[in-house]
């Protein structure tokens, strides 16, 4: 029964955390807005906790292949999170940043890996020609030619460039919009 309560408690613990971290996702700012326009960015202090907690697997799993006899499968272990470490650190470059003015929304089109770096695009809202969702759970807006940029719930204050776009293009949202576009 006490392993029992103490699965509970650990479960209840582990929710706690994660509604924790929600709630401070959602009340993240933009890193600019103004009039003009902004800039949003991944939540830096969310992108260094995933990557230190996965340098820091990584280390321990390549001591454990070191010192402990671990072998191969803590040296694999090791290795991949190691690159997933590296990988999430990547996205505190400006590189992934999404920038807009009144006319245009400018950032990542694709899901890149550095040193290539997300390819950058360009759209300008009054090309919109779809708003979406990845499967991957990225946001998007894309012209008629193809040029989309994205971002994600990860962002600090991703609600301002939505309401920016609602504000630039009010056709795409509310009574009477298309499903997707």
């Amino acid at each position: 029964m006490g392993d029992l309560v103490q699965g509970l408690l650990k479960g209840l613990l582990v929710v706690a955390i994660l509604t924790l971290i929600a709630w401070l996702m959602s009340r993240a700012r933009p890193a600019e807005t103004g009039p003009a326009g902004g800039r949003i960015r991944p939540n830096r202090a969310l992108i260094a906790v995933l990557s230190l907690g996965a340098l820091g697997i990584a280390g321990l799993a390549l001591t454990a292949a070191a010192r402990w006899n671990g072998g191969a499968p803590a040296l694999l272990v090791g290795g991949g999170f190691l690159a997933l470490g590296a990988l999430v650190a990547t996205s505190l470059t400006t590189a992934y940043d999404v920038t807009w003015t009144a006319e245009s929304v400018t950032g990542p089109a694709t899901h890149g890996v550095w040193p290539f770096g997300p390819r950058r695009d360009t759209v300008r809202f009054a090309d919109i020609a779809e708003a979406g969702q990845t499967w991957t759970g990225s946001l998007y807006v894309r012209d008629g030619a193809g040029r989309r940029v994205m971002w994600n719930y990860a962002y600090g204050g991703y609600t301002a460039l939505m309401a920016a776009i609602e504000r630039a293009r009010p056709d795409m949202f509310g009574p009477g919009a298309e499903p997707d576009g």
